[in-house]
């Protein structure tokens, strides 16, 4: 509004600039002579340089006449060669007589081909401010009013009409890249009286660079009071609106508007705009759009209100009410909105658009979206958001925390969801494919991933879920947290109570690479296995409580790359549970009668199950390109135990696996291998009892062996035993015959001391 304002003072400087020198003109002999003096005296007011190309005719009596042909005003220093302004023709006429009487009577005011070139350069800098100035600085000399009342105009001014043809304006901005440009505008007004309602309609077209084109048409009453400072409009507004691209636009708008420039209120009541969008995706003949609200803005305290609101397309409603205030300074908004009940299906049919099929074909018939939003230039948030869609409930809050950056963060509780009913229809299996082995077609599918969306996306926020069922697995109160920036995009964590048991499951997906990389942490704990697999596949293939822990990572394109990239390692433990299988529980039947043959008992009278009952079943092991390899194997059950080792080849969907059954409570077990190999769904099961005899002929080896290293050992400490005998009898005689020696030496030593006394004596 400043700029418009700043504008139009620019030209009415420009007209009272020509009417001047047209009135000196009159009172010459040829007014062309004077062309370089009017050019001096707008430079000296302006610093703008004016080119009269055309020539200057004036009349005298009975009208002081003036018809001014081509002229240009120069732009502003550094906006380039282009003129700022200029006009092909401009025709006044005012009648002489009663300007004695202070009264200005004119004829239509005519100005043809006024072009207007307004810019902004990168720095912010505009080529029309200096004009506003100028025009500015005579005013400010001027003697002021004296206070106690407004301004009154020194003369009474009646002009028949005023008359704009075929004018244009241009507008170019460096900093924001907008380029405008409004072409034609018309304008015929009059007659003009001031403080009186004036007839006027006013036409121009506005064309956005590689935006939208907007026709409008105003035609009314307008009051001019500046002695009241009020200038009114009554008037009925129509505008076109057409939108190029590849899905394009057109709309009309009507309404009636009221308002008060010198308020600065207005009021556009009963707005409606009839639209239709055409273009690639969207039916044939276009999708109508329709609108209804009332207007209200207050310029001066920067208010503007839409309420009513009404919003219609493709059968489906909006209404509400929307509040902007501080529209010019820091525009910020609050609106409330809510959607009628409609059919997500229908409305993709109405657009154009085939909905997917469903496995269940009832879903997708029902939504309805209410929601608070409020935002300012830099964010927008829906603050409290309620939805529903068919039996599902949603609310929370979802923001775009900077719009620059796209930056995205929610806060949302569903009370309950089935995914799984809005799956594609499980598709039929492909002729031949049955009991192949090898890689199927459906590895080389490509994982479709919007990789550019996903780099750009700034996202992040916890979704709360009561009840959720995906891949037929049911989860209640998870808590996903996600976190999706640069590129990254993480699951930290999915959190649930599944199946009588505790999920943990974070996952990462990483797209700055390509192809994409995935990590994935799962960790259950307590869940009943039998009942997620009878989810799963229908049966309950193995039963008890089950610890699962798994660290797994890939990276791949297509199904097939990550199966073939699938690294990593497992950990699980299961108790108190069963094994299905009737060719296995034949197996372990046949080896349990092998043990009684051996032991010469009777063979079990007993007929097997389809299922085998385990005490605990733990395993572990590392995944390798997509193999998964297992060692540490180990089931205690009732009658019988079992270590295994083996490999499992996603990639090719084979199995190579080997189970070493033994009786148990033996202390010497006999362990009678079980191979299970072939592709997935032909696997073939073989009891290796030749084995058998050769564990037990290497065990009656060792039996021996052992029996021969006891003897051995027995003999050896035998004759360890009858030399150490000996050498204590020999050394028993060697004391013997010591002590026998010493006592003789005694007493011959005795006897010669007794001698030798009585010698003395």
């Amino acid at each position: 509004m400043k700029a418009l304002k700043w504008l139009l003072l620019g030209l009415l400087l420009l007209v009272l600039l020509v009417v001047g020198a047209g009135a000196l003109l009159v009172a010459t002999f040829d007014p062309n002579d004077f062309k370089d003096d009017i050019a001096a005296q707008v430079q000296k007011r302006t610093g703008r340089t004016l080119r009269i190309a055309g020539d200057i005719r004036w009349s005298f009596y009975p009208w002081l006449g003036l018809d001014l042909g081509r002229t240009e005003l120069g732009n502003a220093p550094g906006f380039g060669e282009r003129p700022f302004a200029s006009f092909e023709r401009v025709d006044v006429h005012v009648a002489l007589l009663p300007l004695l009487k202070k009264r200005v009577e004119a004829k239509d005011i005519v100005l043809r081909g006024v072009t207007l070139n307004l810019a902004r350069d990168a720095r912010g800098r505009n080529n029309w401010s200096d004009l506003a100035r100028a025009g500015r600085e005579p005013a400010e000399k001027e003697k002021k009013p004296a206070a106690g009342g407004p301004a009154r105009l020194p003369v009474e001014l009646r002009i028949a009409g005023l008359r704009l043809v075929d004018a244009r304006i241009r507008y170019s901005d460096a900093q924001s890249g907008t380029r405008l440009r409004i072409e034609p505008l018309n304008l015929r007004a009059g007659p003009l009286a001031l403080g009186q309602p004036m007839p006027a309609r006013l036409d121009l077209t506005a064309h956005l660079q590689d935006g939208p084109t907007v026709t409008l048409h105003l035609d009314g009453r307008f009051t001019l009071d500046p002695e009241r400072k009020r200038y009114l409009a009554d008037a009925d507004l129509r505008a076109e609106l057409a939108l190029p691209g590849a899905v394009q636009a057109q709309a009309t708008l009507r309404g009636h508007l009221k308002g008060d420039a010198g308020s600065g209120r207005l009021a556009l009541s009963g707005l409606t705009v009839d639209g239709v969008l055409r273009g690639d995706g969207l039916p044939a003949d276009g999708l109508p759009l329709q609108a209804r609200a009332d207007l209200k803005v207050d310029q001066h305290k920067q208010a503007l209100d839409l309420a009513p609101l009404h919003l219609a397309a493709a059968g489906v409603t909006l209404d509400g009410q929307l509040a902007v205030r501080q529209f010019i300074d820091a525009p910020r908004y609050q609106g409330r909105f809510q959607t009628n009940a409609f059919s997500p299906r229908e409305l993709l049919r109405r657009l154009g658009i085939t909905p997917p099929a469903t496995r269940d074909p009832a879903v997708l018939g029902k939504a309805r979206l209410s929601f608070t939003v409020h935002g300012d230039r830099r964010r927008l948030a829906l603050d409290p958001l309620q939805a529903s869609l068919d039996d599902s409930r949603l609310s929370g809050s979802l923001e775009v925390a900077d719009l620059a950056r796209q930056a995205l963060r929610f806060d949302l509780t569903l009370d309950r969801i089935d995914l799984d009913r809005y799956l594609p229809p499980p598709a039929a299996a492909p002729a031949g494919k049955a009991g192949q082995g090898g890689q199927g077609g459906a590895g080389d599918t490509p994982i479709a991933l919007p990789l550019d969306a996903l780099r750009k996306l700034d996202l992040a926020g916890t979704a709360r879920i009561r009840h959720l069922t995906v891949h037929k697995l049911v989860f209640e109160d998870a808590t996903l947290t996600l976190r999706a920036r640069d590129g990254v995009l993480e699951v930290k964590p999915l959190a649930a109570r599944a199946y009588r048991g505790k999920a943990h499951i974070e996952a990462r997906l990483d797209v700055r690479h390509s192809p994409p990389r995935y990590q994935a942490r799962v960790d259950l704990s307590g869940v009943r296995s039998e009942e997620i697999l009878q989810t799963l596949f229908g049966d309950r293939y193995l039963s008890g409580a089950a610890d699962f822990h798994a660290r797994l990572h890939t990276a791949g394109a297509t199904v097939g790359a990550l199966e073939r990239g699938l690294n990593g390692e497992f950990q699980a433990r299961f108790s108190e549970g069963t094994i299905k299988g009737s060719r296995l529980a034949r197996k372990i039947t046949e080896a349990r009668n092998l043990w009684r043959r051996l032991q010469g008992k009777p063979p079990l009278a007993e007929t097997p199950t389809d299922r085998t009952r385990f005490t605990r079943l733990t395993a572990s092991g590392k995944i390798t390109q997509g193999v998964i390899r297992n060692d540490d194997l180990r089931i205690i059950a009732p009658v019988f135990q079992a270590r295994g080792e083996g490999r499992v080849d996603l990639p090719a969907r084979r199995l190579d696996y080997t189970v070493s059954l033994a009786q148990p409570g033996e202390k010497a077990r006999t362990y009678i291998p079980l191979n299970i190999q072939g592709p997935f769904d032909h696997l073939r099961f073989k009891l290796r009892l030749d084995e058998v005899a050769k564990q037990r002929a290497k065990a009656e080896l060792e039996r021996k062996k052992a029996k021969l290293k006891a003897e051995l050992e027995a003999k050896k400490k035998a004759k360890a035993a009858e030399l150490r005998r000996k050498a204590r009898e020999k050394e028993a005689e060697l004391r013997r015959k010591a002590k026998e020696k010493e006592e003789r030496l005694q007493r011959q030593l005795e006897e010669k001391l007794k001698g030798k006394l009585k010698g003395l004596f």
